[in-house]
């Protein structure tokens, strides 16, 4: 049994592909990416408080503006 065990494990390691080597990601590469992302949609980011309790577009936009245009505490 012990044989047939083994033999079978030498069989599965010869047989099984080798994983990839892991790759290497430049220094800020994806942090940079999403980074980039964020810039793009900074302003639906400093409205999603408001975009999130109304319900249309418009009235999203009427409260947006409403809301820039308080003085911050």
């Amino acid at each position: 049994m012990l044989m047939a065990m083994a033999g079978g494990l030498y069989t599965a390691h010869r047989l099984w592909p080798q994983p990839a080597p892991p790759v290497v990601q430049q220094p800020g590469g994806e942090k940079a990416d999403f980074e980039a992302k964020m810039l793009q949609n900074l302003g639906a980011i400093e409205n999603l408080r408001v975009y999130g309790n109304v319900g249309d577009i418009d009235e999203a936009r009427g409260v947006a503006e409403a809301v820039d245009g308080e003085d911050a505490p």
